[in-house]
């Protein structure tokens, strides 16, 4: 009896996976930059935007319905019906939104065209993403130096005893634990936006504010993170299936 109910879940654990997958495709304009079109799926709540080519990548099942919207043009069904979602790749003409105003106004930026007066009117300084230069924008992390080269820099010399008090008082390791952990959130945020919150909802029996900690329970306890990135939503799904089975421990009186 115990095989035959094993059996029966991974069979419909397995059904269900294969119901679900990555809808890979492109936003298409002749005209109109197709970067940052939002694509969601109104049926499951799962986001993404399309990258600089209108590019994009979706979690949906047969018949969701989803939504291409951007400012620049109108916004575009797609409804996943068979014939659509057994594609491997799928193509969206998007149409120009056109703004009829009666008036345009434009105000004018008091320019000479003397490079040093007219920098000299700019309150706030120019940064290289202000005129289109690539750059890091984020904060840069801290390094964690390895054990040996610690090492060496001593035998060389150079006594790192900054670094050597924080190895001793385990600074470092509680640095890489934190790193670990904000790892794993993040990834917990991208698998929520990538399935949906209603898709999980639904199929879990979760309320909302249960949402989160369920995925980065299952990411914490699974290998789920990895399936994920690899694009195994089948072993991916089978590890939020597992986790549904996984009774709470059992609290001591």
């Amino acid at each position: 009896m115990r095989r035959t109910l094993l059996a029966l879940f991974f069979i419909s654990t397995l059904s269900f996976a294969q119901d679900f997958k990555e809808i890979q495709g492109r936003v298409v304009h002749d005209n109109l930059s197709v970067e940052g079109v939002h694509v969601i799926n109104a049926t499951s709540g799962a986001t993404t935007i399309t990258d600089t080519e209108g590019y994009f990548t979706v979690g949906a099942r047969v018949n969701d319905s989803i939504v291409f919207s951007a400012i620049q043009f109108k916004s575009h069904l797609v409804v996943l019906e068979p014939e659509v979602f057994q594609q491997d790749f799928i193509t969206v003409y998007v149409e120009e939104r056109v703004n009829e105003l009666d008036e345009v106004v434009v105000k004018p930026h008091e320019l000479s065209g003397n490079l040093e007066k007219d920098m000299a009117k700019v309150e706030e300084p120019i940064n290289f993403y202000d005129v289109g230069i690539p750059g890091f924008k984020g904060k840069p992390q801290e390094r964690i130096p390895k054990t040996g080269h610690i090492i060496i820099g001593s035998l060389l010399g150079h006594v790192p005893v900054d670094e050597i008090i924080r190895k001793l008082n385990g600074y470092y390791k509680e640095l890489r634990l934190r790193r670990k952990l904000d790892a794993e959130n993040a990834a917990a945020v991208e698998i929520i936006e990538f399935y949906g919150v209603g898709f999980l909802m639904e199929e879990y029996e979760l309320m909302l504010d249960e949402v989160y900690p369920f995925v980065l329970g299952t990411v914490m306890a699974t290998d789920m993170e990895e399936d994920f990135s690899d694009g195994n939503h089948n072993l991916a799904i089978q590890d939020l299936e597992g986790r549904k089975q996984t009774p709470p421990p059992s609290r001591e009186k």
